[in-house]
């Protein structure tokens, strides 16, 4: 019975919160001498640099999976290692797609048109 109070009061308490912190809202003030394009643009350089060496790596894992598979000469755990090489590739390509993309995101979160 005290469990059902419990769960009522936050379920309440979960409706009401967002109409009381949305009452509440107030712009916050512009902070003089901050430029987010410089700073965007700063995190766009980053995100190439890394983008392009996360693909750099990736083709390294991807050759030197290529090399462990022709100098396998069917031993199980010679080609085990050449398929983490693979699946280590894979994620360097992942990674620097998610890098890539980072910009984008925080452009969109921050309203700011790609101009």
């Amino acid at each position: 019975m005290k469990l059902q109070k419990i769960s009522g009061v936050i379920a309440v308490a979960s409706l009401l919160l967002p109409m009381i912190a949305g009452a509440a809202l107030v712009a916050p003030a512009p902070i003089p001498g901050f430029n987010i394009e410089y700073v965007l643009g700063l995190l766009q350089n980053v995100v190439s640099w890394l983008f392009s060496i996360f693909l750099i790596v990736a083709v390294i894992f991807l050759l030197i999976a290529a090399f462990k598979y022709l100098t396998s000469g069917g031993d199980a755990s010679k080609v085990s290692e050449a398929t983490n090489a693979v699946i280590y590739a894979a994620v360097a390509i992942g990674v620097a797609l998610l890098a890539a993309s980072v910009t984008f995101l925080v452009r969109d979160f921050l309203g700011i048109s790609a101009g």
